[in-house]
């Protein structure tokens, strides 16, 4: 009676050596399993021994000096020498084609074209006729083609065989087991109709697997049923091995990408509304204090109020001034860079703001607050002694940021150090340009001033605040009341906004002021 054989999960849940060493094994020839039909690997009770023997050793940290039984000599099957040659010429081949592979994972950083290489070795090794890679996507639970040969992508709109877990494929990707199936034709339970049309019917499939992490899975197929076996297995899996991190990595990468699209709109929308906090809480200290004006002037009338009255009414106009944008971009620098670098120590730093607005929009002044943070932070990490910045305005009135600082030559290009900042600058409609001088790299950013920008821009305070209440659907009666003004001194605020901002009403004037620009409101 045959020694009853294991499978993959037995043999590690009783030797200790996790599943992705006992492939790594098989795939080198340190410890091959047998297969079955449908391409599982079957180990021997002697084999679990030997399983053991080996993790002891990798885990004493040796080099894997355990003696392998006659017979089990990589590349020889102990029966015959032509066999033995032969599977080293495929080993060589295989390789070959693995070192081609490393180079091409090495020299680019797409990965569109090491899975496309990828899949042409596959081809070449095993004979197959079409062969595909495919990430797994667990958050819409189906799978993304990332690369393919021989095959169309109609192959991804089979329906329910094409879920993440369904079919031969959901099969793979949930076991962390490759299948081998000499003809698709002959399942009664197989559904992928695109490659009944190609007439595909030997498949091969086996799952991208790094420590333990699934990424989806990579396929082959060929017109002639029952062509594929062990070896074209193990070749498959190897070439997966090769291009499994870099699949990693591009996940990582992507993975993080979001993570700083999520931060960088969750600070967006904290800035914003703390900034509309701020305006609506000095409007309404603005309104108290002219109501206190208004109480104590005498019957000559609020406009040229004196004594206490007057000095509430300097103060009350002052914070209305203040009040005019959102975003103070300057104070923020000088608290999120500036204070943090000299506090840091090691390095001096320094910004200048001269006729630099006070307040820019909260839109506006958020995103590019994103944008000269991820730069002034990079610049800080890079300088030696000294970092510098100042913000002007150009004498077409665009935005100016300068950042300066003694960065090594060897940093690079300085556009290139924070993908975040560029992503927001292109929104902004800026460019960004680069100068070496001596031991200094100085990076300045030009950002156009929007039309809404300027048009807002011509409305003095007491008008801004008026625009700033416009929207909140109160008759003229009751929002001269809320400003500490009469309802003809509304009407000749309105008057003046509605010229300024070339409107004609009301609803044009609030359009404009918190979503787009002049044209699209007209």
């Amino acid at each position: 009676m045959a020694a009853p054989l294991m499978t993959i999960g037995t043999v590690a849940r009783r030797s200790g050596v996790p599943m992705w060493r006992l492939r790594a094994w098989d795939a080198s020839g340190v410890l091959r399993a047998q297969r079955s039909q449908a391409g599982y690997r079957l180990y021997t009770a002697e084999q679990i021994t030997q399983a053991e023997a080996l993790g002891r050793e990798v885990e004493s940290g040796g080099r894997l000096g355990v003696a392998l039984p006659v017979g089990m000599e990589i590349g020889y099957d102990g029966r015959h020498a032509a066999t033995a040659e032969r599977r080293a010429s495929q080993v060589d081949r295989r390789l070959h084609l693995v070192r081609q592979l490393q180079f091409v994972s090495d020299h680019t950083g797409q990965l569109e074209v090491l899975a496309a290489a990828a899949v042409r070795h596959a081809l070449e090794l095993t004979g197959a006729t079409a062969g595909s890679i495919c990430l797994a996507d667990l958050t819409r639970q189906e799978y993304s083609l990332l690369a393919g040969e021989g095959i169309d992508q109609s192959f991804l709109a089979d329906g329910p065989a094409w879920r993440l877990h369904d079919g031969l494929a959901g099969q793979v990707f949930g076991l962390r087991e490759p299948v081998n199936v000499d003809d698709l034709f002959e399942r009664a339970t197989f559904r992928r109709e695109s490659l009944v049309r190609h007439g595909l019917r030997a498949y091969v499939c086996v799952p991208l697997i790094r420590d333990n992490r699934r990424f989806g899975i990579f396929e082959i197929f060929s017109h002639q049923p029952g062509v594929f076996g062990s070896e074209d297995i193990a070749t498959l899996e190897l070439i997966a091995g090769v291009i499994t991190p870099s699949i990693e990595i591009a996940e990582l990468k992507r993975g993080s990408r979001l993570l700083e699209q999520e931060r960088t709109k969750y600070f967006r929308a904290v800035t914003k509304q703390l900034a509309e906090s701020t305006r609506l809480l000095r409007a309404d200290v603005v309104a108290r204090l002219r109501e206190t004006v208004a109480s104590h002037t005498d019957d000559a009338g609020p406009d040229q109020p004196t004594g206490l009255a007057g000095a509430i009414a300097a103060i009350a106009n002052d914070l209305e001034r203040h009040a005019r944008g959102g975003i103070d971009l300057a104070a923020l620098l000088r608290q999120g860079v500036i204070d943090q670098v000299s506090r840091a120590g090691g390095l001096t730093a320094s910004l200048d703001a001269a006729g630099w607005p006070e307040a820019l929009d909260a839109e506006f002044g958020s995103s590019l607050y994103v944008v000269v943070l991820a730069l002034a932070e990079e610049f800080a990490r890079r300088a030696r002694r000294s970092l510098s910045m100042r913000l002007r305005l150009s004498e077409d009135s665009d935005y100016i940021v300068e950042i300066d600082g003694d960065c090594a030559d060897e940093d690079g290009d300085p556009r290139h150090w924070s993908v975040e900042a560029n992503n927001q600058l292109h929104r902004l409609g800026g460019v960004m340009d680069h100068a070496r001088r001596g031991d200094r790299t100085r990076l300045t950013l030009r950002i156009p001033r929007s039309e809404r920008e300027e048009l807002l821009g011509l409305l003095t305070g007491r008008e801004r605040a008026t625009l700033d209440v416009l929207g909140n659907g109160m008759p003229n009666r009751d929002l001269a009341a809320l400003l500490g003004i009469t309802p003809k001194t509304l009407q000749n605020h309105l008057t003046s906004i509605y010229r300024k901002l070339r409107v004609s009403s009301r609803g044009e004037a609030v359009a404009l002021l918190h979503s787009g620009n002049q044209a699209e409101i007209q």
